[in-house]
C-alpha cells in the first residue's frame, strides 16, 4: 500500500490502478494528492468514490468538506476582486 505522505502529489493521482480500485484508502490518498494540487473537481470525485466504498471514512467526509470550502473561498475572491475592479475603474 502506498500512502499519500511518502508520494509526490502529482506522483500520487497515477497510483491507483493495478486492481486496487476497490481501495477507499488509495482513493482518499488521491483526493488529497489533487487537493494539494488545487485540483478541486478530481478531489470531489476521488472523495466520492471513497465514500462510495466506505461511507462511514470520516476522514474523507472531511476532505470532501474542505474541498467544497476551498471552492466557495475561491468563488468569493473571485466575486470580491471584480467587485473592486469595477468600483476602481
Amino acid at each position: 500500500m502506498i500512502y499519500y505522505s511518502s508520494t509526490p502529489p502529482h506522483r500520487a493521482l497515477a497510483l491507483l490502478g493495478d486492481g486496487h480500485e476497490q481501495s477507499p484508502v488509495l482513493w482518499a490518498n488521491r483526493a488529497m494528492a489533487a487537493l494539494k494540487l488545487g485540483l478541486l473537481e478530481k478531489a470531489e470525485e476521488d472523495c466520492t468514490q471513497a465514500l462510495a466504498l466506505a461511507p462511514t471514512y470520516d476522514k474523507v467526509s472531511f476532505m470532501l468538506a474542505c474541498v467544497y470550502h476551498t471552492h466557495v473561498l475561491s468563488f468569493l475572491s473571485t466575486y470580491i476582486c471584480e467587485f473592486v475592479i469595477h468600483l476602481v475603474t
